[in-house]
């Protein structure tokens, strides 16, 4: 049965569980060896204790970091009872599961290079395009500190963030920026836009860099770690790099239809109490954005399929994924029944592709092959779509 740290029995067994495992660790280069088989114990206390939001990751560098801050500036080597007091390690203890505790909230900062903005536009309370300003050296040669405004995509995380990618606040956050920005594409106001080649780097034959970007964070209440940076991958930073309004110019009423349609539609499938009409969509939107990241022709089009399985699909042992799938496309998508016929072995065709890649009978895709993946991703936009339309109707009529 999960409980709650708040509780004094359950907070009582996990610190004793975690001054066991003190009991028996050696530093490592002056870092506590969370990786360790005697540390096992504490997580599964702490993870049955917090389901929801915290992962093990965070665990182990809520460890190292609590340590770091208690221990101060002095480099230490050896076991923790012999250099420690047991007040100490206790204190660690305790520190340690009031970080664990409950989850924080954060800020993160994801770069939009080619996004230009007058004002900020709110999509939800955890998603904002936002203009952004720092102070930055004014150039190489002149030592002078300017201030740069640049827009952003402000999004609210919820959880444990450090450094890395799977910390739950920053999986949290990415998860909205997927979901956003995928909305964002399927209405049309948003575009990748690849930067023109440099022609004399390309006469040269130079590979000109994808820039690797970060997503810089703040803690929403001060604490001891209140900020930071999480670097992104290469595909979300060639994306975020090559993204720009669909007609290159932000005006007020851009801002407008952004809110009233994006902000809207997000809204919604981030309600609560819309999560049993709205988790197969999420899902989807997350898939078809992951889809769009991937330059390898083969993952992408897999992804693609994954989100239309994720939209419509359902567990259904009588009736094969082709089929089911083949059937909901072509009802959902088409009113008449020669069109429903053509969308059901379109869908046969992508899926026969998908087994065919599965099962490695594949090297590379032909011609036909690529024209069939590329519907594949126009078929998973008008899904989308589609379920978008339903869902706004059925919430906007719920609130009436």
């Amino acid at each position: 049965m999960s409980h709650s740290l708040s509780n004094k029995a359950a907070r009582a067994a996990a610190k004793k569980k975690l001054l066991h495992a003190f009991s028996k660790s050696t530093l490592l280069q002056g870092v506590v060896p969370v990786w360790n088989d005697e540390y096992g114990d504490f997580k599964a206390e702490i993870l049955k204790s917090n389901p929801n939001w915290l992962r093990a990751e965070d665990i182990d560098t809520v460890i190292i970091l609590s340590y770091l801050e208690v221990r101060g500036d002095e480099r230490l080597e050896g076991s923790l009872p012999d250099i420690h007091t047991r007040e100490f390690l206790d204190d660690l203890a305790e520190a340690v599961i009031d970080a664990v505790a409950a989850p924080n909230d954060y800020w993160f900062h994801f770069p939009l290079p080619q996004i230009a903005l007058d004002e900020d536009v709110e999509l939800s309370d955890s998603v904002i395009l936002y203009r952004h300003t720092e102070p930055v050296r004014g150039s190489l040669l002149i030592d002078e500190i300017v201030e740069k405004t640049s827009v952003v995509l402000r999004v609210r995380g919820t959880g444990f963030v450090f450094t890395g990618r799977t910390h739950s606040a920053f999986v949290d956050a990415i998860t909205k920026v997927k979901r956003v920005l995928q909305i964002a594409s399927l209405y049309s106001f948003v575009r990748r836009s690849p930067k023109k080649k440099n022609a004399l780097l390309s006469l040269v034959g130079g590979l000109e860099q994808t820039p690797i970007y970060d997503a810089s964070w703040a803690a929403v209440k001060p604490r001891p770690l209140a900020a930071g940076k999480v670097q992104l991958g290469l595909g979300l930073s060639k994306y975020l790099s090559e993204l720009t309004f669909t007609d290159d110019e932000w005006t007020k009423t851009k801002s407008e239809s952004l809110q009233r349609y994006v902000g809207k539609v997000f809204k919604a499938i981030s309600d609560s109490v819309a999560i049993d009409n709205v988790k197969s969509i999420r899902r989807s939107l997350e898939w078809a954005f992951d889809a769009q990241l991937d330059e390898d022709e083969h993952m992408r089009f897999m992804k693609t399929c994954i989100g239309l399985e994720a939209a419509i699909s359902e567990q259904n042992d009588a009736l094969g994924i082709t089929e089911q799938l083949a059937d909901r496309c072509a009802f959902l998508l088409n009113k008449t029944a020669v069109s429903r016929q053509e969308t059901r072995e379109t869908m046969r065709k992508i899926y026969k592709l998908r087994s065919k890649l599965v099962h490695g009978a594949a090297a590379g895709l032909t011609g036909s092959e690529r024209n069939l993946a590329v519907k594949a991703e126009r078929t998973l936009e008008k899904v989308l779509s589609t379920e978008l339309k339903a869902v706004m109707e059925w919430y906007g009529a719920r609130k009436q």
